[in-house]
């Protein structure tokens, strides 16, 4: 039997170059190995003469067909199981995931952050969703659950999100209120994405029974986010926001803090670590902290935008400094701590977000989108509810819900690919042209860098 070392194991070496983690893309599976013993399986060559070569012996050999690392199947066999595997495993997530939506009641926003992926022309625009539009996205969402999700104890409360613009502008509070009270009524959770600049108008509102969760910005200490963050008027929101945070932890809600870096910034995250301390926030179990980085996008395209290895590395470098905000890949510290927990990672991440699995935003004018980046630009939307119904473009939605990891190019022969779902979807368009191309953000250095300290981190001590 002709063996071959297999296409999805991803390699990553030890600082002290001796030894090398082998990490199994398919089989989620582990292993530290010697130097030679990687050299040969980034050879390809599993021959005799490559035997002697690296000195790999027999029941070396063994142990790494046992665990997958050998193959009898020719690159073409490997990769259609993989496709398959991964293909069965998006529809079983389509199949099984709930869907999540977002209401617009205005695109409307009170702030011109200068890296807004949404254009300031879009912000001037004060028209309000009525009330009839509200009835009516309520009533498609509702029956877009029954149809397709009938489920008669879903996991968790139907999420709706408000999103903007900015939603929680004071002069909106009417209609927040009467979303809120369709919320109670379908037993639906409510979550707003807010700046926070006007948040105050809406505190006796936070809770069980209306807003139970927000996400609000700042990004850095006072200094840094009032040069990022003005009102239109080009005035310094930092202490209204800060004060709108401390009010609405005190009612109990989950609060979000989001933090949007790039290069201006990203070393100011100790700073504005020191002053959530001293305040106290974090003391609250409701709270919560990440940085997120700031992408490229059509209205936004520079030079000091930051790849995510590039954000970790400050985390983990200042991380005395910045123990409180946490970065969104430790996704493979917890691989591998799953794996000493259990004998394997549960590789199951065939897209990216929920965009790839059933996510609708409906905005005030009756139209849905899959994605907050196109939100407002009706040449990409996916469908409309005007009849208190989805009426969704099929070839549009499909282009949404198939794009996973099977079927993009690049990540259908990763084997990295279930762990990182593919990148963002808009971005990969962005970069590319098309939905279906990977966007990697520098995925696999972040692999590269954790597996081999994670490994030393959780391993099983004598």
């Amino acid at each position: 039997m002709v063996m071959r070392a297999s296409s999805y194991i991803f390699f990553a070496d030890y600082p002290n170059g001796r030894e090398t983690i082998l990490f199994h893309g398919i089989f989620g599976i582990v292993d530290k190995v010697e130097k030679n013993v990687a050299d040969l399986l980034r050879s390809g060559e599993i021959s005799e003469e490559a035997i002697e070569k690296y000195q790999v012996s027999l029941e070396t050999l063994s142990f790494l067909a046992s665990r997958g690392y050998l193959t009898d199947l020719s690159l073409e066999e490997e990769h259609k199981v993989f496709v398959d595997y991964t293909s069965s495993l998006h529809q079983r997530a389509l199949r099984y995931t709930q869907p999540s939506f977002s209401l617009v009641p205005s695109y409307e926003c009170n702030l011109r952050c200068f890296y807004c992926f949404q254009s300031h022309k879009l912000h001037e625009d004060q028209r309000l969703i009525s009330r009839a539009t509200i009835d009516l996205a309520f009533a498609a969402i509702a029956k877009f659950i029954k149809r397709n999700y009938d489920d008669p104890t879903p996991s968790a409360k139907t999420l709706i999100k408000l999103w903007g613009g900015e939603p929680l502008l004071e002069k909106n509070r009417p209609t927040i209120e009467y979303i809120a009270q369709k919320c109670r009524k379908n037993n639906y959770a409510l979550k707003a994405i807010t700046n926070g600049t006007e948040l105050h108008a809406y505190l006796d509102l936070l809770g069980p029974e209306g807003i139970s969760h927000v996400q609000v910005t700042l990004d850095g200490p006072r200094e840094v986010h009032n040069k990022r963050r003005t009102d239109a008027s080009l005035r310094p929101t930092f202490d209204i926001i800060a004060q709108n945070i401390a009010e609405a932890l005190k009612r109990g809600i989950e609060l979000d803090l989001r933090i949007n870096v790039d290069e201006m910034n990203v070393e100011s995250l100790p700073m504005l670590n020191e002053y959530i301390s001293n305040q106290g926030w974090h003391k609250f179990p409701n709270f919560t902290a990440h940085v997120a980085r700031i992408t490229p996008s059509e209205q936004y395209n520079d030079s000091i935008l930051i790849d995510s290895h590039r954000v970790l590395r400050t985390l983990n470098e200042r991380k005395d400094e910045c123990f409180l905000l946490c970065f969104p890949y430790s996704s493979i510290e917890m691989a591998v701590q799953t794996y000493f927990r259990t004998g394997t990672i549960p590789l199951r991440t065939t897209a990216y977000c929920s965009a790839n699995l059933g996510y609708y935003i409906l905005d005030l004018f009756g139209d849905i989108y899959a994605c907050e980046n196109e939100a407002g630009r009706r040449d990409k939307r996916i469908g409309t509810f005007h009849t208190g119904e989805f009426v969704l473009n099929g070839r549009l939605e499909n282009d949404w819900l198939k794009r996973s990891v099977a079927y993009i190019p690049q990540c259908s022969r990763c084997p990295a690919a279930l762990l990182c779902g593919g990148g963002c979807a808009y971005n990969a368009k962005f970069s590319s042209g098309t939905y279906f191309s990977s966007y990697c953000d520098g995925f696999k250095i972040r692999l590269a860098k954790i597996l081999p300290w994670a490994y030393e981190k959780y391993k099983p001590r004598d």
